[in-house]
């Protein structure tokens, strides 16, 4: 799916973006997916499974609709999706933790000062300085520290399949993390898709 924009403008989505639209679309096609496998599958996953389990909080009773909350997630994973983030080399010890101390990190953290960063942590270097390695470290750190939120993360990788270097990937990971943590918000984008079919 190629964008009008480069790899800085990806997170400038307006709701009367044409590429929000697509990758709108792009979602809204792969539930219908889903939903259409499913419904050709008698049994896809045999209960006891963790994302059997985890969406049976929501749809308690209702095990078709389960299997289409799976078959989305499924429908947005891909091949090779975390082998750029498991490439980067972790950080030596107390090599990146002068980070969270900078005033730019906490204006971050803290939501403090929005209007000054909209709430981007921008990381920028000489090609080589290590960025993704830091990267690596404060999506680790955030990941302990913040464990009431969720926390999705896309390393593009040049050299790997065709959709680990572009646009679509990353939302199709972003997407897939999100909703794979939040059962809550997947139950909500099926519901909501099959009242629309």
């Amino acid at each position: 799916m190629p964008f009008q924009r480069d790899q800085k403008q990806l997170n400038k989505f307006s709701s009367r973006d044409t590429d929000y639209e697509k990758v709108l679309n792009a979602i809204t096609t792969c539930i219908r997916v889903g939903k259409k496998e499913t419904r050709k599958a008698a049994i896809c996953e045999q209960p006891g499974h963790s994302e059997e389990r985890r969406l049976g909080q929501c749809f308690p009773g209702r095990y078709g609709t389960r299997l289409i909350s799976i078959e989305c997630l499924r429908s947005l994973g891909f091949p090779h999706i975390d082998d750029r983030r498991h490439d980067i080399a972790l950080a030596h010890q107390d090599t990146c933790d002068w980070l969270f101390k900078t005033e730019q990190f906490q204006q971050w953290r803290d939501r403090y000062n929005l209007l000054t960063h909209n709430g981007v942590l921008w990381i920028k270097g000489k090609p080589g300085a290590g960025k993704l390695t830091l990267m690596k470290h404060i999506l680790s750190h955030c990941q302990k520290a913040f464990t009431n939120h969720v926390i999705g993360a896309y390393f593009f990788n040049a050299r790997g399949s065709k959709l680990g270097k572009t646009p679509l990937g990353m939302f199709r990971s972003l997407l897939y993390q999100l909703l794979e943590k939040d059962p809550r918000a997947l139950c909500s984008l099926v519901s909501r898709q099959a009242e629309k079919a």
